[in-house]
């Protein structure tokens, strides 16, 4: 399991979701109270 923070808005988003990652909720506690900082874990298959 790899976690993974980023923009919900960022190009490598997309990628990540293609190479099987899974988007799981926005972090409000995340980089300053950031918006669209998510949650990304990579699924074990």
């Amino acid at each position: 399991m790899m976690t993974v923070f980023t923009l919900k808005d960022w190009p490598a988003c997309v990628w990540y979701q293609k190479l099987g990652f899974s988007i799981e909720y926005e972090r409000s506690d995340h980089a300053n109270n950031s918006i669209g900082c998510y949650l990304i874990k990579k699924l074990d298959v």
